[in-house]
């Protein structure tokens, strides 16, 4: 199973990279990465996400963002940017295989997105105890 990140629109997106270096240190090791918030074209599977059929806007990037207060700013300072009042994003978290989890949604405003509400959308709860999948549609 491989899981995709997206972000979905009504309308074009612009791309970011907003992605530094941070490091790990776990059990004496330290690794080094380029990681954060990114929007970038959605390459990844993107066959297989088509083949979910699922009611999707039409406009889909790549999402990458991690839980932490600097990749969440980042992505409400995007939406927020690049959205006008009214409008809504998806934010889609699937995981593509033989034994994809039931799809679960969730709504709310961009001003009421948290670190929780991202915790949920990167770990959606699965029936079957491990992670699901999840569509989160915010309204600007």
């Amino acid at each position: 199973m491989s899981r995709v990140l997206l972000v979905a629109a009504d309308k074009p997106l612009p791309l970011c990279d907003c992605r530094a270096e941070r490091s790990i240190t776990a059990h004496g090791y330290t690794v080094t990465t380029l990681s954060g918030f990114c929007v970038a074209p959605h390459t990844y599977y993107r066959d297989a996400v088509a083949g979910l059929q699922l009611p999707m806007k039409p406009h889909q990037y790549e999402l990458s963002v991690e839980n932490c207060e600097e990749d969440l700013a980042a992505l409400k300072d995007y939406l927020t940017q690049h959205f006008s009042a009214g409008e809504e994003a998806e934010l889609w978290n699937l995981w593509l295989g033989d034994e994809a989890e039931k799809l679960q949604s969730y709504r709310g405003a961009c001003s009421d997105f948290d670190r929780e509400t991202l915790a949920q959308f990167l770990n959606p709860p699965s029936a079957a105890g491990g992670v699901g999948c999840c569509r989160i549609t915010i309204t600007m």
